[in-house]
């Protein structure tokens, strides 16, 4: 197999992800935004309708720590939303934590346009609440969730994460899609489960996104985030031409393209795909990676316009990238579904 091309050189992020006519600069880029707004040029109250039925935001933030995953996500899916937090063994393929918290924007729900510097990201009920917020920029990111039986406080520090990335998708004229994308953070705090409390150090990644997702939308995500090496495999279409794809060699952020996703049927606890072939920048023999595994989970919310369903498969990655092997290194896997 030969190495990877040589990483091309992204474009800064535009300020705005939209140009002065209000349409979606699409394109892949290097860094990040603190605040996305897409704006509503056909008035305010056609605009609300428009926002609830097809808008989504999202914060997903995700750590690995030893043998174990967690992943916690808070989402704006227009007539609902909520928030999960889940963390599996992935030796043994049990879960620690699986709780999910309903609920409505505007009520108990919000996931604003501050993507970054000043975000407030949470969902609340009284006896659960999950909460991910960032003061100032440098700072870490924080991740507070306390839930029946169990509390978590994480900090996401990106002072020595390597450069995010960026992907502005059109989905129509004036129908935008951004996500952007922080590996690397160094994970730090405490995780309470019952009476025993353990203390985190690992490795974590970061996901926001704002858009107007087609409807109904399906696609797949391999996520790997370790020292000295990050990837995001995705095949992501129908957006304007870039994908989600992107591998980091050292600190900078590479755009690669679709990968491909192999044998996505079956259910919750049910095996997942066993096989990833990644884009042809990075094999060039049609080896896939392997994944194995050790813990799956479905969360499905919403009806109609604002259904969502969502699998995550935690587990292990094994085969060959370029120059770089993976034995049995930690990741996530999900499937995306928007709409019925």
């Amino acid at each position: 197999m030969t190495d990877p091309i040589a990483p091309k050189q992204l474009p800064v992020v535009p300020q705005s992800p939209v140009d002065g006519d209000g349409r979606p600069i699409v394109g892949v880029y290097v860094g990040a935004l603190d605040e996305v707004r897409w704006g509503y040029p056909s008035g305010f109250w056609h605009g609300q309708v428009r926002r609830a039925l097809g808008r989504r935001r999202w914060f997903q933030a995700a750590f690995t720590d030893g043998p174990h995953l967690t992943v916690a996500r808070i989402s704006d899916d227009g007539l609902g939303g909520g928030a999960f937090v889940w963390r599996a063994n992935l030796d043994d393929g049990r879960e620690a934590l699986n709780c999910h918290i309903p609920g409505l924007p505007l009520a108990n729900v919000q996931v604003g346009p501050i993507a970054g510097t000043g975000c407030d990201a949470y969902a609340r009920l009284p006896h659960a609440r999950l909460r991910l917020h960032r003061a100032a920029a440098a700072e870490p990111w924080r991740l507070e969730a306390f839930l029946p039986g169990a509390a978590m406080e994480i900090a996401l520090n990106p002072e020595r994460a390597p450069t995010p990335l960026v992907m502005i998708g059109e989905a129509g004229p004036i129908d935008g899609i951004y996500a952007q994308r922080f590996v690397g953070l160094e994970a730090s705090g405490h995780v309470r489960l019952r009476s025993e409390k353990k203390d985190i150090k690992g490795i974590g990644w970061l996901e926001y996104a704002n858009g107007f997702f087609p409807r109904p939308f399906a696609w797949a995500t391999a996520t790997i985030s370790s020292p000295g090496f990050h990837i995001v495999l995705s095949d992501l279409d129908g957006v304007g031409g870039p994908t989600e794809s992107a591998v980091w060699r050292e600190t900078l952020p590479q755009a690669i393209g679709r990968a491909r996703f192999d044998g996505w049927q079956g259910g919750p606890g049910e095996e997942t795909p066993r096989t990833i072939h990644p884009p042809t920048e990075l094999s060039d023999d049609g080896q896939p990676l392997t994944f194995e595994p050790r813990a799956v989970r479905e969360l499905a919310t919403g009806l109609g316009p604002s259904a969502v369903r969502w699998r995550f498969a935690a587990g292990w990655f094994s085969g060959q990238i370029g120059d770089k092997v993976l034995d049995r290194v930690p990741g996530l896997v999900e499937i995306r579904v928007l709409g019925n």
